[in-house]
């Protein structure tokens, strides 16, 4: 599960300067749905949103302004309890960050986490609500300018409204904006979480480790090669973070098929054993596709067929 932590984590990040906020979240909410709420695509989520608050479909995002914005992300990669260490005060601040409020709250019947502290960006904060049980996790994430109380207060009413319908029959596909032939490595899908795809070599979301061969597959918003690469670097620090040693850190450029492509091929040593892991964004006009492939068995033989893969990828 790991993995796809990594990919759920990266942008969820909190400055090392803090700044005094009121807190004036509740400790538990109870909501139902209303004709005003709608459900946020790729997701079980259904929120009342501003209509000044366009959505942004492959971001799974509502947006107002660059820096004033929510977004939702739904795994059944994951749980609630297994994420909720994550965002613990002692792990954050283990990272050199701050974060002004942490606590424990309720969604109705599910557990939740709310927080809110200064962006890794200058004069801008993110807010978040998390909230799950044992078979799924919900992250929702607002950026707001930092001294912009309205903005603020508008995220905060959005997350106060928020209703979960468990019970919906989610297309785990609905956000795909892509297609690719599966054939080639022989993966299964395995798990979602909202745009980012999981396939693996039986399917099985339980099998997904630090050490699985496996491939992510994601939905993105139409990016420079400059800001794909920035994405890319994210994602090598990410690992870093994590106790990965990734061998070389080179990001290339290229032409795939009718897209231009920031491509990471290395190796990398996991608790000590040696894999390979092969990035490769691919960009449309309208928008991108992420891939991902890793192995620790056969890593010659899936490198090849992730590169492959990755030819066949036809943006929709």
């Amino acid at each position: 599960m790991k993995k796809i932590f990594t990919l759920l984590f990266i942008g969820i990040t909190f400055s090392s300067c803090s700044q005094g906020v009121k807190d004036n979240f509740p400790s538990e909410i109870k909501t139902e749905k209303t004709e005003k709420h709608k459900r946020v695509e790729g997701t079980k989520v259904y929120a009342k949103i501003p209509s000044d608050y366009k959505f942004i479909e492959n971001l799974s995002r509502y947006q107002k302004a660059d820096n004033l914005y929510v977004q939702f992300i739904e795994s059944n990669a994951s749980n609630f309890y297994q994420a909720k260490p994550n965002f613990s005060r002692e792990v954050i601040e283990s990272k050199g960050a701050k974060i002004d409020i942490l606590k424990d709250t309720k969604l109705n019947d599910l557990d939740a986490i709310f927080g809110d502290g200064p962006s890794k960006k200058i004069n801008e904060r993110k807010t978040l609500l998390i909230f799950g049980d044992s078979e799924f996790v919900v992250i929702a994430v607002g950026v707001y300018p930092q001294n912009n109380n309205e903005g603020r207060n508008e995220i905060i009413e959005i997350f106060k409204n928020l209703v979960y319908h468990k019970s919906f029959e989610l297309d785990p596909f609905e956000l795909a904006n892509f297609e690719f032939d599966q054939s080639i490595c022989g993966f299964k899908y395995a798990m979602t979480a909202t745009n980012v795809f999981t396939f693996n070599e039986d399917g099985n979301p339980e099998s997904e480790s630090d050490f699985s061969n496996s491939i992510n597959v994601g939905t993105m918003p139409t990016m420079s090669l400059d800001k794909s690469k920035e994405f890319i670097k994210s994602i090598i620090q990410n690992a870093k973070n994590s106790g990965k040693k990734i061998r070389a850190t080179e990001i290339k450029t290229s032409k795939i098929g009718d897209y231009s492509a920031s491509i990471l091929d290395t190796e990398m040593e996991v608790k000590n054993r040696q894999g390979i892991l092969y990035v490769a964004i691919l960009n449309g006009n309208e928008s991108s596709v992420f891939f991902m492939g890793t192995a620790f068995d056969r890593k010659a033989e899936l490198l090849e067929k992730y590169k492959e893969t990755v030819k066949t990828i036809k943006i929709k």
